[in-house]
């Protein structure tokens, strides 16, 4: 059997590296001490256990040298940090890594901010996990998320997709 390209040391030294909040690592490790961040975060990230899983040959496909897979939320969406490019990105194991468009580490998390939302976490709780990820925006994009729904502009697909996507450039969360 193969020797996996990418084990979990080495994601854990990338994060270190990176100087993520302390969560990060906790999350990671599956340790969350926080009570709030623990009932958001254990059913819905972890580990990218369906990368670490694949033996070499299979992680190419995922271009592991260049894309450390951080996170896997659900069991289809992953979390990776570019080393060429230094920034993260969200891909789909299914889709494969398809035109990424570069983040920072807040604008990745972005896509898991209005899924809290969706599951009706409260404004106090997602701010208080955004102020643990050591998010810079999160009650000025709580704010602005509430105003968009409250105006009905959160309705569709496609109207999620502008707000996400005019928040990313408000806050300069793209690199």
């Amino acid at each position: 059997m193969a020797t996996s390209q990418i084990t979990e040391a080495e994601v854990k030294d990338l994060i270190k590296k990176l100087n993520l909040a302390p969560i990060i690592l906790e999350i990671f490790d599956e340790q969350i001490v926080d009570e709030i961040a623990m009932d958001e975060f254990r059913k819905r990230i972890s580990k990218p256990y369906s990368i670490f899983t694949l033996d070499s040959n299979e992680q190419e496909a995922y271009q592991v040298q260049r894309f450390i897979p951080i996170f896997e939320f659900g069991s289809d969406r992953i979390i990776a940090y570019d080393l060429e490019n230094k920034g993260f990105i969200n891909y789909s194991l299914e889709e494969g890594i398809q035109s990424p468009t570069l983040l920072t580490f807040e604008g990745v998390f972005l896509e898991e901010m209005i899924a809290m939302f969706e599951n009706e976490v409260s404004e106090s709780d997602i701010i208080h996990i955004g102020k643990l990820l050591g998010f810079k925006h999160t009650e000025s994009i709580v704010e602005d998320y509430l105003e968009s729904e409250e105006n009905d502009g959160l309705s569709t697909f496609e109207e999620m997709d502008a707000w996400t996507e005019k928040t990313l450039d408000k806050y300069h969360l793209k690199i």
